[in-house]
């Protein structure tokens, strides 16, 4: 059996102040300081800080990417998306894809089971593909070009489309590829006190809100993966709350806001923390419902776009998003590198004209909503509300619990505007159903190209550099669309004490924590 991920988890991480023992020695690929040999903890104990609270603990039942970061530890994929977002082994040891590029095989490890002891087989894959691409399920869009399941032996299955199949190497090791025990899927309970996983460890206590404890499963099928004990994730929303849990003792790592990097760095600088992170391919954006006027006028949309001051939101964020205007950040093999935040200048005049043009010459009055108790968003929707302001859009910032906001904006589609923030998806493909196809779970209104469509279907087909070719001109459709309206590109750095090795620091800004592992103090 192949044990790829002990090596790949760790990928990626790039020092960026290194405050560390040995006079700032570089730090391995994890991003922390190196140990002395044999200095591996099995015993310990990882908290980890995070910002916002969990949700669902079913795959199915998630509402979007950031809470799958609290299952990774629960539920292997199928593939695995490295902190570099290459593609590698995981449940499935390999895959081949068909000469017509249309069917998938997959061989899937051997000798595992669920944590309830159900075997983990070719049926029970087939059984959680189908119940992640249902209706209402988190992974339907995800999935939707899966057509049909073959179970060919006990390891061994192949899954069809009609297109194209390649997308979905990169779709299954999400949380369309995330892994439940099919004697678990309607037990109740599963949501909050999950029994059927198939990570490398079980959840023990669970408080959404406030704390999450995760013990490890005995007999792991990776044995070669330096892991943990136990990894707590505690949530503190405010950026100092989380800085100080680490810096006290009572965190071991978490990511930084613009506001707290330079206590931050102060910290680092007397040897006890690092510093560490890697480019990422998160944006940050103005998600708008178009149903509601009068952002169904794309006139008004692009007075948005072109009022927003994106060098000024990037330099509140101390650097740490710079100004970008795609979705796909120029960086990403999906991205234009050709359509720049240069390009695209603040321009009030403009913004007015089009106003005018659209029969709003005064302006108008539109909500905002904003996270509740987000120090970065309620900055960000400050200074957005005053470059609209000065063409006459009068911005009620809303600020919302998360639960709240995401059923206002997805689901209830009451929300005007919603304020948010892009993870990379594992294939460019999702992101773009979500956002810029006419049923998307991130385009409330439905709001509709031709173009767009026709281009995403092309999309899937070919290698990556075809497929880059395509999406190249989707996301210069979409800018010039203006919906949704991106500002920055996101790169949050990590805090972390001497004793936290190989924490991978993702570009897609999705927090896996695989690989994470504590040395003795």
């Amino acid at each position: 059996m192949k044990r790829p991920l002990a090596l790949a988890a760790g990928l990626a991480a790039v020092l960026l102040v290194a405050g560390c023992a040995g006079g700032g020695t570089p730090a391995p690929t994890g991003g922390t300081a190196a140990p002395a040999e044999g200095a591996y903890d099995p015993d310990a104990t990882f908290t980890w800080v995070y910002s916002t609270p969990a949700g669902s603990l079913d795959p199915t039942k998630i509402k979007n990417g950031p809470e799958s970061g609290f299952l990774y530890p629960i539920y292997d994929t199928l593939t695995f998306e490295a902190a570099d977002l290459t593609l590698h082994p995981m449940l499935a040891e390999s895959w081949e894809l068909s000469e017509d590029g249309k069917d998938l095989t997959l061989t899937l490890i051997d000798g595992w089971t669920y944590h309830d002891g159900t075997p983990f087989d070719a049926e029970s894959v087939k059984a959680n593909l189908e119940r992640n691409g249902a209706e209402g399920s988190f992974s339907r869009r995800a999935l939707a070009p899966l057509t049909g399941v073959d179970v060919l032996d006990d390891r061994t299955l192949v899954l069809h489309t009609a297109t194209a199949a390649s997308p979905l190497i990169g779709i299954i090791a999400g949380p369309a590829g995330m892994m439940m025990s099919p004697a678990a899927f309607d037990k109740a309970g599963e949501d909050t006190a999950p029994t059927g996983g198939s990570g490398q460890y079980r959840v023990t206590s669970f408080d959404p809100n406030a704390q999450i404890t995760y013990e490890a499963v005995d007999d792991y099928w990776d044995a070669d993966l330096r892991r943990p004990a136990t990894i707590v994730t505690l949530i503190a929303g405010d950026d100092n709350a989380r800085l100080n849990l680490v810096l006290s003792g009572d965190g071991d790592a978490t990511y930084l806001g613009a506001a707290v990097m330079a206590p931050a760095e102060q910290a680092a600088s007397g040897g006890d923390f690092v510093i560490f992170g890697t480019p990422g391919v998160e944006t940050w954006q103005l998600n708008l419902n178009t149903s509601i006027p009068p952002l169904d006028d794309v006139r008004v949309r692009q007075a948005i776009a072109a009022a927003i001051d994106r060098q000024g939101l990037s330099e509140i964020s101390n650097g740490l998003c710079s100004p970008e205007v795609q979705l796909f950040p120029s960086t990403y093999w999906a991205g234009d590198p050709d359509i720049t935040a240069d390009q695209y200048p603040r321009d009030t005049e403009l913004a007015s004209e089009l106003l005018a043009d659209a029969g709003y010459p005064d302006g108008f009055s539109i909500d905002m909503d904003i996270l509740a108790r987000d120090t970065r968003q309620q900055s960000w929707g400050e200074i957005i509300q005053q470059n609209l302001a000065d063409v006459g859009i009068k911005v009620n910032l809303l600020p919302k619990d998360p639960a709240v906001k995401v059923e206002d904006f997805q689901v209830a589609k009451t929300s005007a505007i919603s304020l948010g923030g892009q993870k990379a998806n594992p294939d460019p493909s999702i992101t773009v159903s979500d956002y810029l196809l006419a049923d998307g779970t991130l385009n409330p209104g439905g709001l509709a190209n031709d173009e767009i469509a026709e281009l995403a279907q092309q999309a899937l087909l070919g290698d990556q550099e075809a497929r880059g070719a395509v999406y190249h001109e989707i996301m210069a459709l979409s800018v010039e669309n203006a919906s949704p309206i991106v500002f920055c590109n996101n790169s949050a750095p990590f805090i972390s004490n001497l004793e936290t090795h190989d924490l991978p620091t993702f570009a897609s800004g999705i927090r896996k924590l695989r690989g994470v592992w504590m040395s003795a103090e």
